[in-house]
């Protein structure tokens, strides 16, 4: 018989010989289950969402992705001359913190 399965085992087997020890499991889980957070999910902008939170115009947001200077995703076919486009929030604004448009970023569209 595998080592961790006799463990299990005998713990399964000293809970149930003594409430206490159930009693203070039950308590250390509800307490780990309080303190596990839920994941956060990140934002996702729309071109007019992230022309506004730039306080540029949609346009302008547009010329940027093309030239690569703005950190875009690309939703829908690749041949679209205006494609669906996406900005996470936490790159606009690791990319507004690095200084802005000065080098091409890693063109992801």
């Amino acid at each position: 018989m595998n080592k961790s399965v006799d463990i299990l085992e005998v713990i399964v087997q000293q809970l149930l010989e003594d409430d206490r020890l159930v009693k203070m499991l039950i308590a250390r889980l509800v307490e780990g289950m309080e303190t596990r957070s839920e994941p956060t999910i990140e934002k996702w902008l729309t071109v007019n969402e992230a022309a506004k939170y730039l306080n540029i115009s949609s346009y302008t947001i547009y010329i940027m992705v093309r030239e690569g200077t703005l950190p875009a995703s690309r939703l829908g076919s690749l041949s679209s001359r205006k494609p669906a486009l996406r900005f996470q929030l936490s790159k606009l604004n690791a990319w507004m913190e690095a200084g802005g448009v000065r080098d091409p970023v890693n063109k992801q569209v």
